[in-house]
């Protein structure tokens, strides 16, 4: 949804199951995932940015957008051996995901974007241990053609 003041919301779920049937050694591997996202972002419309260019003061009118997004996932892999009634969970995972984001359109070629995503991932099994991926950075974009 976008409003009339520039807000932004949105919120996405997600689930599927798969589950596959291996006749020759009587096992049914089920993958369950479910995924939540929420968002929120805003847009600034014609925000007057000062630069300096070759020793000149150029100010720019031009939409900021700012965004940040919430994700929680979980998904698990469990074998169902049926001639012997049992089920191990083989793998899976919880996965939360933080991703705050700048956009400023500098001109209709470039954009400037900063960034920064965080994961954390906790493991259902004990073959793996729980870890913290952060990734940040600046990114410029420019279009040779715009469509």
């Amino acid at each position: 949804m976008t409003f009339k003041n520039g807000l932004q919301a949105r919120i996405d779920y997600k689930k599927s199951r798969t589950a596959t049937v291996n006749f020759t050694d009587f096992q049914l591997i089920e993958n369950q995932s479910e995924a939540i996202t929420a968002g929120l972002g805003y847009r600034v419309k014609g925000l007057k940015m000062p630069f300096k260019f070759k020793g000149k003061k150029v100010i720019l009118h031009n939409d900021l957008n700012m965004r940040f997004d919430f994700t929680y996932r979980d998904n698990v892999i469990v074998n169902h051996r049926l001639d012997q009634g049992i089920s191990i969970p083989t793998s899976g995972a919880k996965v939360i995901t933080v991703s705050p984001s700048i956009d400023y359109v500098i001109s209709k070629q470039m954009n400037i974007r900063i960034f920064l995503d965080r994961t954390r991932t906790i493991p259902k099994t004990s073959n793996s241990f729980p870890t913290t991926t952060t990734r940040a950075g600046v990114t410029f974009r420019f279009s040779l053609a715009n469509f």
